[in-house]
């Protein structure tokens, strides 16, 4: 049964942000695949995180000891994005874009419990674009609730995080080292930033009406002051 509730999404550009930058630089989100991840045994496979951006990260924007996710497998046959509202409810299919093989679905179902440790930006193969978060939220609530909740919801959900995560990326882009360890360079510009969000108040910014504008102002002047000094 067709649900039409359910996004079909046009492309492939409007899901994934694959540019290089984006997979070293960009914060852990929703979405985030991740290849090799150990398990028990020796096995590996790829993951894709499904937790909403505030149960993945904690304070400091550091993540969480341990983030829900869910495993990719190959699929036999190819499920096109127009095909996606028909059935297939509890897959999540990927493009072959992000490197992994053809015909990789995320199987929404198939739940792990990752530690942090795993989930190094070395590993990260895709990030998703903001409305792509919001179709991968979708799908993977409706595959465990059989409920289509319209987008909007969810952005109304996740803006002020969404809009927390766009100047995390802006602060870490500016200032990191050119060909700097990305890891603990990119690490230490993450604190940094929320140590700035939560200096006076700041954080709060980005809930109160026109206050992410007000919060973007701040976090374009340190930045600037800092390059200022560098």
């Amino acid at each position: 049964m067709r649900v039409d509730e359910l996004v079909a999404p046009r492309n492939v550009v409007e899901l994934y942000d694959l540019d290089d930058e984006a997979l070293q630089l960009k914060p852990y989100m929703t979405g985030d695949v991740f290849a090799d991840v150990a398990a028990a045994e020796e096995e590996t496979f790829a993951v894709m995180i499904v937790g909403h951006p505030c149960v993945i990260r904690g304070a400091g924007g550091q993540l969480m000891t341990r983030i829900p996710c869910c495993v990719l497998k190959p699929i036999e046959k190819d499920i096109a994005y127009s095909q996606w509202p028909d059935g297939d409810f509890d897959k999540f299919p990927l493009t072959s874009a992000i490197g992994l093989g053809d015909r990789q679905t995320v199987r929404l179902l198939e739940w792990r419990s990752v530690h942090k440790r795993e989930l190094r930006r070395v590993r990260r193969r895709a990030t998703m674009t903001e409305r792509g978060v919001y179709i991968a939220q979708q799908r993977f609530t409706h595959a465990i609730a059989r409920c289509a909740v319209p987008l909007a919801y969810f952005e109304r959900a996740s803006k002020h995080a969404m809009r927390e995560a766009e100047l995390e990326y802006e602060w870490v882009a500016e200032l990191v080292t050119p060909g700097a360890a990305a890891e603990p360079e990119t690490a230490k510009l993450v604190k940094e930033f929320h140590k700035l969000l939560d200096r006076d108040g700041n954080r709060h910014l980005l809930l109160e009406e026109g206050g992410d504008s007000r919060l973007r102002s701040i976090v374009r002047s340190e930045i600037k002051r800092r390059l200022t000094l560098s």
